[in-house]
């Protein structure tokens, strides 16, 4: 994820891995779960940096 200003610069970056949703066999659920936890962990910190 980037977050930029309004004038187009780069204020932060910040990446989520997941790896284990990729491996043979992992559930669907679980990886689904897995995923939108991250993106709320992003979220979350977006609106931090952001207000």
């Amino acid at each position: 994820m980037v977050i930029i200003d309004s004038n187009v610069r780069v204020i932060t970056m910040k990446t989520a891995w997941f790896p284990e949703v990729t491996l043979h066999g992992f559930p669907r659920d679980k990886a689904r779960d897995t995923r939108l936890k991250k993106l709320k962990e992003l979220l979350n910190y977006a609106r931090k940096i952001y207000l």
